[in-house]
């Protein structure tokens, strides 16, 4: 009876060390998992940063295409208001009536 009591406890261990390394497998496969999902967040706050950056550049462009039509503007004022000049001074050149 003994034996046969120490050969049961003997199966016993012997399952509960199966048991053991599948779930040392088990806690090996969810850092694995953890590890993973550690990478995949890393390449989304990468990809994140790269957007970021990305909109702080269309940003500046924008800014730098509003500067332009700023001067595009300015530019055209500048010529109508030149033209206005030339043909006031034109008028009261050629039309002495213009200044009365």
């Amino acid at each position: 009876d003994l034996a046969h009591n120490n050969l049961d406890l003997a199966h016993n261990n012997l399952d509960l060390a199966h048991n053991n390394l599948d779930l040392a497998h088990n806690n090996l496969d969810l850092a694995h998992n953890n590890l993973d999902l550690a990478h995949n967040n890393l390449d989304l706050a990468h990809n994140n940063l790269d957007l970021a950056h990305n909109n702080l550049d269309l940003a500046h462009n924008n800014l730098d295409l509003a500067h332009n039509n700023l001067d595009l503007a300015h530019n055209n004022l500048a010529f109508i208001f030149r033209c206005c000049c030339l043909m006031k001074n034109l008028a009261s050149e050629f039309c002495p009536l213009y200044n009365y």
